[in-house]
C-alpha cells in the first residue's frame, strides 16, 4: 500500500492550502502518483471521496487511463476520514501488481 502524506500535496498549512484549492490539490496529488508509478504499471487501486462523485471520478478516470488497473472502485469514505478531512475530499489508495506477491 503506498500512502501520501497530507504534508506532501498541500505543502505548508494554511496559505498553500488556500493559493491550490482543491482543484489544485487533485492535480497535485496525480504528479505524486504518477512520480512514484511508472506509466501503464498493473495496479489495483480505490478513488475514495467524501461527498464527491464527480470529481472522484474525473480521478478514477485519470487512473484508468494512465495505469493498467486490474481492479479499481470508486467508494465513499468511511465517517473517521470523513470526520476528519470535510467534504469534497478525494483520495486514491494502490498498489502495484508485484508488490501483491
Amino acid at each position: 500500500m503506498n500512502i501520501l502524506f497530507i504534508g506532501d500535496i498541500v505543502g505548508r498549512p494554511g496559505r498553500d492550502l488556500v493559493q491550490k484549492g482543491l482543484r489544485g490539490l487533485v492535480e497535485r496529488m496525480k504528479e505524486l502518483v504518477a512520480a512514484r508509478v511508472p506509466e501503464g504499471a498493473r495496479i489495483h487501486a480505490c478513488t475514495l471521496h467524501t461527498n464527491a462523485p464527480d470529481r472522484a471520478l474525473n480521478v478514477a478516470d485519470w487512473v484508468q487511463a494512465r495505469y493498467h488497473c486490474v481492479e479499481h472502485w470508486i467508494a465513499e469514505a468511511g465517517p473517521v476520514i470523513g470526520a476528519r478531512a470535510g467534504p469534497g475530499v478525494v483520495g486514491l489508495c494502490w498498489y502495484r501488481e508485484e508488490d501483491a506477491k
